[in-house]
């Protein structure tokens, strides 16, 4: 995963989240359309290292 590759992603789940917010914002968190974004892009493996099944792109 380069970190090109990595911000693509995270500006695509940014702009699909967009319509979501006002209703993110009545329930007091996202729900579980943008949680599936974010798993499906991997995003959640951004900081874990590699050892550990990560992208090791943290500090």
């Amino acid at each position: 995963m380069t970190h090109e590759e990595m911000v693509r992603r995270a500006d695509e789940i940014g702009q699909a989240s967009v319509p979501l917010i006002p209703e993110a914002e009545r329930a007091g968190g996202f729900g579980a359309e943008l949680r599936d974004a974010v798993h499906a892009a991997e995003i959640h493996k951004l900081l874990r290292p590699k050892r550990y099944g990560g992208f090791g792109m943290g500090p």
